[in-house]
């Protein structure tokens, strides 16, 4: 029997595990999930299960993304993956990133495209579009795929302005949400936004074609809809039998493969006749069917388990690693709190000798403006003195010419 297990990070969990180990008599475990790990990992040692490590994602820098966020995987991951006995890719490039940093030997890989499960809906589908009026975007509305669905947007944008007729629908839900809804603002007329569905598979039948990339672009295939991928930067184009290979590769993210642009993109469909859609949609599921289909490409680890079996010590070697990696992080940290206080005392320091100085500066500028004040009322009281003085010579003055003129009067009167 296989467990598919997905645990959050508590070591706790792990004592769940090993009873569900015990209960239904596993012998292997598929481990699908980084945060699986920690609880997962010690299950496997304490009960000494053989697991195979999924690495679903082909995102690169991921390792260091959760090193960085959580010290602990650091030492986790070099060992897990080195214990493994099978390390499952999704693709050739997340196999050699992998193998680059945790030094595991080639023999142990195995690369297996995304892969879908082929349901007896999906199998007697005969529903085949006719036109192409109905635009379905599918996609987490997270910040990884702003770009893809705004590069979706515009070219439904571009392609209504043609055709008047087309439709939009968005199905999804995630933290950009509202700037996606901003991005459909003067189009929301012909836009339909459902947010969160799980009836995708009818969703996808009520449509023509699908934009978007990954998984979406995989069940859209399946379903026989005509699939555009938008990229992650950049668009890419329309998935077709003469294409489909090498976008299946990269798991439909368009990784590696050229730019298109939007007038390229809406000519090419444009052109898509019924015969031309009819061919691009059969042809496309029958590649996926033989290349695609979960239950040819599953793999069960075969051998003897007890060639595989961890040995105790690498746990406590795990373990020892956190505790070191630990230990150094607290004394970082008692060095960095050293480092922050003592900076702190230094401008609080600074602090206060830049007020002291400028409690002196202010008061000898007071001092400066007490004396100036001084200065100014005593050339204001002289000012005032003078004037007085001069009021009182004026006066004389006057009274002076005043009796010299009357006394010539006087004399002219007498002659």
């Amino acid at each position: 029997m296989i467990s598919n297990c997905a645990i959050g990070f508590d070591l706790q969990r792990a004592k769940i595990i090993e009873n569900i180990f015990e209960e239904y008599q596993i012998d292997q475990v598929h481990v699908h999930q980084f945060d699986c790990i920690p609880a997962i990992f010690p299950a496997c040692v304490n009960k000494q299960k053989p697991y195979v490590a999924f690495v679903h994602t082909g995102i690169e820098g991921i390792y260091n993304w959760f090193e960085n966020q959580y010290f602990d995987y650091k030492g986790m991951f070099t060992i897990f993956f080195q214990k493994a006995s099978k390390i499952v890719c999704i693709t050739e490039n997340a196999k050699e990133e992998n193998k680059r940093k945790y030094g595991v030997s080639d023999d142990k890989y195995l690369v297996r495209n995304n892969s879908i499960k082929f349901s007896n809906d999906i199998i007697n589908n005969n529903n085949i579009p006719s036109k192409i009026e109905k635009f379905l975007i599918i996609s987490r509305l997270g910040e990884e795929k702003r770009i893809s669905i705004i590069n979706a947007i515009k070219i439904f944008k571009e392609y209504s302005l043609r055709h008047p007729e087309a439709r939009l629908t968005i199905v999804g839900d995630g933290s950009i949400k509202n700037d996606i809804i901003k991005e459909i603002e003067d189009i929301k007329d012909k836009v339909t936004f459902l947010g969160t569905r799980t009836d995708v598979y009818k969703i996808f039948l009520e449509n023509d074609i699908v934009i978007g990339l990954d998984r979406c672009i995989l069940e859209a295939i399946v379903l026989k809809r005509i699939a555009i991928v938008s990229g992650y930067s950049d668009i890419k184009g329309m998935v077709t039998p003469e294409n489909i290979k090498q976008f299946a590769i990269e798991n439909f993210s368009g990784k590696e493969l050229q730019n298109r642009n939007i007038d390229d993109i809406i000519n090419e469909i444009e052109q898509l006749s019924i015969d031309r859609i009819k061919q691009i949609t059969e042809q496309n599921y029958i590649f996926s069917y033989e290349n695609l289909n979960l239950d040819k490409n599953i793999y069960i680890f075969e051998g003897n388990p007890e060639e595989y079996k961890l040995e105790i010590e690498d746990y406590f070697k795990l373990e020892n690693n956190l505790i070191d990696r630990m230990e150094k992080l607290e004394e970082e940290k008692n060095s960095l709190s050293n480092e922050i206080q003592k900076k702190q005392e230094k401008l609080e320091q600074q602090i206060k000798d830049i007020t002291q100085k400028n409690i002196e500066t202010t008061n000898n500028l007071k001092n400066e403006l007490d004396i100036s004040k001084q200065e100014l009322n005593k050339y204001k009281e002289l000012y005032e003195k003078e004037m007085i003085e001069n009021e009182k010579i004026s006066t004389k003055i006057r009274k002076r010419i005043y009796k010299i003129y009357k006394n010539l009067l006087k004399n002219n009167t007498n002659k």
